[in-house]
């Protein structure tokens, strides 16, 4: 049997996981506020700096947000999937499907509205 090396991960990474399997599994729902960086940095055995970093990553996914003066909320139970990444993860083939679609309407669109300057 082959075993894949272990790899260090960042503990930024880490905590960030860590508080995403809390919101995933409904540990803190949508709409709760996350305990300050403090006690989060005390019960994951981290630096606050870490802490920060860890939602700050989690806020790009849009699962947390970060309100001045109020503190961190918990706005989806999943990360948010942007457009890019979305594009990365499809086959070559989907992508050029769907740039067929909108290349075809774009060209239709642009025909109609020409005028005599074009």
């Amino acid at each position: 049997m082959t075993l894949n090396p272990l790899t260090r991960s960042p503990l930024a990474d880490q905590a960030a996981r860590t508080l995403r399997e809390q919101v995933a599994s409904g540990h803190w729902p949508v709409g709760t506020r996350l305990p300050g960086e403090n006690e989060l940095a005390r019960q994951l055995g981290v630096g606050r700096s870490t802490v920060r970093e860890a939602i700050r990553a989690l806020a790009g996914a849009g699962m947390l947000q970060t309100r001045q003066g109020s503190g961190v909320f918990v706005v989806a139970t999943r990360p948010v999937e942007d457009l890019r990444t979305t594009l990365r993860r499809a086959s070559a083939v989907h992508l050029f499907e769907v740039r067929a679609l909108l290349e075809v309407e774009a060209a239709g669109l642009a025909a109609l509205r020409r005028d005599d300057d074009d």
